[in-house]
């Protein structure tokens, strides 16, 4: 007899709230990261876009099509938002992604296995010429299902 596998109610099992990649003040702390020349966002003339699109509507496009909500954060009923910090290069490519607001081990792997994976960006713009931006990105994982067992 086979037994019950867990199903999730609602197949949408995480929602975006106010998604939006913001700079900051905290500044990535990697000895190996050269932050001589990154910009924050409010200082480039053209913001980064990603699908060359506003990156708050098509990046979050891009996070809800290849999200995986860990199952044991859905069993655990774990909802909550992760901060990922991250450098959009001057070539378009995201590097030194790191979470600056934990919420648990794998909804934060999660979190950054996103980023890491997402694919190249434009970079901003200042004074005509590309520039690398250290950008903020709240994703919040909401469980709107139940898992049964």
């Amino acid at each position: 007899m086979f037994q019950k596998i867990s199903t999730v109610l609602l197949v949408t099992v995480f929602a975006f709230s106010t998604f939006s990649c913001r700079s900051s003040k905290k500044i990535l702390e990697t000895s190996d990261v050269d932050m001589n020349d990154v910009v924050l966002v409010q200082h480039v003339d053209i913001k980064p876009m990603f699908d060359g699109k506003n990156y708050e509507q098509s990046f979050r496009e891009y996070l809800s099509k290849n999200i995986r909500y860990p199952i044991e954060t859905l069993q655990k009923g774990i909802s909550d938002r992760v901060v990922v910090q991250f450098i959009i290069e001057k070539d378009g490519s995201v590097r030194y992604a790191k979470v600056i607001q934990s919420v648990h081990k794998s909804i934060d792997a999660e979190a950054l296995r996103l980023i890491k994976n997402s694919p190249s960006w434009t970079p901003g713009i200042k004074d005509g010429e590309a520039v690398r931006v250290i950008l903020n990105c709240p994703i919040t994982f909401r469980n709107l299902g139940i898992i049964n067992r």
